[in-house]
């Protein structure tokens, strides 16, 4: 009856998750899966991208220094074909750059090459027109080593860039396969949640069980499919109680139509209600 239907499922109970949950939590699963996806790729382009021009930007600093150092050196020694600048406006640029370059040491020999120029201009710089010209040489090579050792330093960097991009790509292309099959294993696992429960009860009645035997039916694994097989039970149930009604009333008839026979030999009188 209804109200029996009614008390069947007020009694289910509410433990097992909703199937509209296990959707959600899937749909959210892969969403999750692509979200992260797309952070990685934003940090990797970011990190590509924003340490390089930092660091080149600093050899180039060191290397301007040193042209302004090879400048004023050269007018300090020349004189004659350097005007704009007086000797003293010289010197100050050279000392100026000089202490740039001591504060933005990036390569491993760059320190010493600046220790060596600091040393050999400090003991020169106010001597300057009786300096040898084996001193004179010997600045200028330190010069051009400190020039050579910031170009390998940024040559370096594009290089490593270069490569930190290639391995970026790779990783990024390794994830994106990554989340892909995690995707289809997510999309697979909840066809397979939607999908296997129906397909285990169809099975079950495909067997045509004997009317009165009980039906197996697989476990619930959501609280729609509790409500499901709850359902088909009762009314399994019901077509056994009708089976066994319809075997009492052919009994009765079967009786009847003996005690019909029995007596086919006396007189019968058939009487309406």
């Amino acid at each position: 009856s209804p109200k029996g239907r009614a008390n069947m499922v007020a009694r289910i109970p509410v433990n097992l998750p909703p199937l509209r949950s296990k959707i959600r939590k899937s749909f959210l699963a892969l969403i999750a899966v692509y979200a992260l996806f797309g952070v990685f790729m934003v940090i990797s382009v970011f990190l590509a991208t924003g340490v390089t021009p930092k660091a080149l930007h600093m050899n180039y600093d060191s290397i301007e220094a040193t042209i302004k150092m090879q400048e004023a050196w050269s007018a300090l020694k020349k004189p004659n074909q350097f005007q704009p600048k007086t000797a003293q406006e010289w010197n100050e640029q050279f000392e100026h750059a000089l202490k740039f370059e001591e504060g933005n040491i990036t390569e491993p020999e760059e320190g010493d090459v600046a220790k060596n120029i600091r040393r050999l201009w400090d003991s020169n710089k106010h001597s300057l027109s009786t300096l040898s010209d084996q001193n004179s040489q010997k600045m200028h090579l330190l010069l051009n080593e400190l020039m050579r050792l910031n170009e390998k330093g940024m040559f370096g960097l594009a290089e490593g860039n270069t490569h930190f991009g290639q391995k970026v790509f790779l990783c990024s292309l390794g994830f994106f396969f990554a989340s892909l099959i995690l995707s289809i294993l997510l999309a697979d696992g909840l066809a397979n949640r939607l999908a296997r429960p129906l397909k285990d009860i169809a099975e079950s009645i495909r067997e045509n069980p004997d009317i009165g035997k009980r039906l197996k039916l697989p476990a619930p694994t959501s609280l729609e499919i509790r409500i499901l097989t709850n359902e088909m039970t009762s009314l399994w149930e019901r077509l056994t109680e009708f089976k066994k009604m319809n075997v009492a009333e052919l009994t009765a008839q079967t009786e009847r139509l003996e005690t019909v026979l029995a007596s086919v030999e006396d007189a019968i009188l058939v009487l309406d209600n």
